[in-house]
């Protein structure tokens, strides 16, 4: 069900569930801000305060 799904799980189709991936390339874009750390990455952005 939905309220199972965590952080890290993978969610699909039962008829076509998702397959392990035998590697990827991420584009990743550091910036450097005072006081902060922030990641760029493609379809999401990651923020540490």
């Amino acid at each position: 069900s939905v309220k199972e799904i965590r952080g890290g799980n993978v969610a699909g189709d039962r008829g076509d569930p998702p397959l392990e991936a035998g590697g990827f390339t991420a584009q990743v874009i550091i910036l450097n801000h005072p006081g902060q750390t922030v990641l760029g990455m493609h379809l999401c952005w990651i923020a540490t305060l």
